[in-house]
């Protein structure tokens, strides 16, 4: 009798020092009568759902534990806050998230499993998300993936979706909102007779190509060169291009990505001030009323100085359309040197006045 009650202590022991603990039937997460042994799951506990079982973690109750391994057919609703180091749902069951769900380390989805984020929901996965046939991710709301997405699941709804590792071909996106890559930086800059398009890409998947597009008025953009992407990368990329061409005044540069399947991606449009020093016009020199300054395009933020022999601003005029009129008839006779300024273009002319 003796062996039969110490046999049985030390299976109890073993009971505790696993943190194994299953539910007893559908209901409450903390509610005791859920668990076997009337045990709610604590922070170091691997948790197991029976097959076809419900369990719901109300709005403003909170659960951390180990492990949480989702049985066939069965159903978590979170509507409070539930964080875990890994999730695991076997076939055909389903995690509903109406609230916060943290993953700190990965997630499996066995075949034809669900995860559903709706509207209100946020999951955020530190490590990887590996998929099954016929599996579901539906995210009304929003989902980080701090690692890889691989498998054959399929993508749906209208939420937010940030993988920040690689994507599995495989991977059905039927939303749209897996972008093709992760821009780091978009700009253009004037140099000499050229504007320089720099930008960079944190990850890329599915890359095909870029295109390079000039605007001169916000609205109405055209195309004047290409540039092939990478495909796939984990790694930070530069590309560049360089428009030959630029016209005066101000123009608005703005990029576009086309992925393998079509889907491309536009992003912010840049602005960048250009003068050719040739397109430049300014008279008439010797001066007596009015200088005209004709600069062939609007500037935007271009700027007319004028300075006399000391170093002294005597006028100013900004030149935000093609032709600009400044009024010298008040400054006395002599030598001027006016300092035309658009973007890091600066031109010098003299100028005398009479």
């Amino acid at each position: 009798m003796k062996k039969l009650i110490l046999i049985q202590i030390l299976f109890l022991a073993v009971i505790s020092v696993s943190g194994q603990i299953t539910n007893s039937g559908t209901g409450n997460w903390n509610i005791t009568g859920t668990w076997v042994g009337n045990i709610i799951p604590t922070e170091n506990d691997n948790v197991e759902t029976r097959n076809n079982d419900t369990i719901t973690i109300s709005v403003g109750d909170s659960v951390t534990i180990s492990e949480l391994w989702l049985g066939n057919n069965s159903v978590i609703i979170i509507d409070g806050i539930l964080v875990m180091d890994s999730l695991h749902i076997n076939n055909n069951a389903t995690l509903n998230v109406s609230g916060t769900v943290y993953i700190l380390g990965g997630a499996t989805l066995a075949n034809n499993t669900t995860l559903t984020v709706n509207n209100t929901g946020t999951v955020d996965i530190t490590g990887d998300v590996d998929t099954g046939n016929g599996s579901d991710l539906v995210v009304d709301g929003d989902m980080t993936i701090g690692g890889d997405l691989t498998g054959d699941a399929t993508l749906a709804g209208t939420g937010s979706i940030t993988v920040a590792g690689a994507v599995d071909p495989s991977i059905d996106d039927t939303t749209d909102n897996l972008l093709p890559i992760e821009l780091t930086y978009f700009q253009a800059y004037h140099n000499k007779n050229h504007v320089n398009i720099t930008w960079q890409t944190a990850t890329e998947e599915n890359n095909d190509y870029f295109t390079v597009e000039r605007s001169s008025d916000g609205t109405n953009y055209e195309i004047i060169g290409t540039v092939l992407g990478a495909g796939n990368s984990l790694t930070a990329l530069n590309y560049s291009y360089t428009d030959n061409k630029p016209v005066n005044g101000v123009s608005y540069y703005r990029l576009m990505q086309t992925d393998y399947d079509g889907v491309f991606e536009v992003f912010s449009p840049v602005s960048v001030s250009y003068l050719n020093e040739g397109d430049l016009k300014i008279g008439p020199n010797p001066v007596i009323n009015q200088l005209d300054i004709s600069i062939g395009g609007e500037m935007g933020t271009g700027v007319a100085n004028l300075y006399n022999l000391t170093g002294a601003l005597v006028k100013t005029a900004k030149l935000t359309s093609n032709n600009t009129s400044l009024d010298v008839k008040d400054l006395p006779a002599g030598n001027y040197m006016m300092v035309i300024s658009a973007g890091e273009t600066n031109i010098s002319r003299r100028i005398v006045v009479k």
